[in-house]
């Protein structure tokens, strides 16, 4: 997960990440993630167009996402998002 920019004194992050083969959060639509409050997903690049998601949006194999999220919805998204092969941090 690469961070973009910081906010708020690193207490929140804007982040991209690409979706690789086998991530647990591929086929699943945005409604049923429960992020809370700690993670906005706010944009879903594929195929080289942005689109703004919405609930009913799913993630595809190499997507790429861009996200607003404090250090917590940080964590959440990139055990949803990492490689099966590869541990997340």
């Amino acid at each position: 997960m690469m961070t973009l920019l910081k906010l708020r004194r690193g207490n929140y992050s804007v982040v991209e990440e690409k979706i690789p083969p086998g991530a647990k959060g591929i086929g699943l639509a945005l409604k049923q993630i429960d992020f809370q409050e700690q993670c906005v997903i706010a944009a879903i690049m594929r195929d080289g167009k942005m689109t703004l998601p919405r609930g009913d949006s799913i993630f595809q194999e190499g997507d790429e996402v861009v996200a607003i999220t404090s250090p917590e919805g940080a964590r959440k998204l990139a055990e949803l998002l990492a490689h099966p092969v590869y541990p997340t941090r």
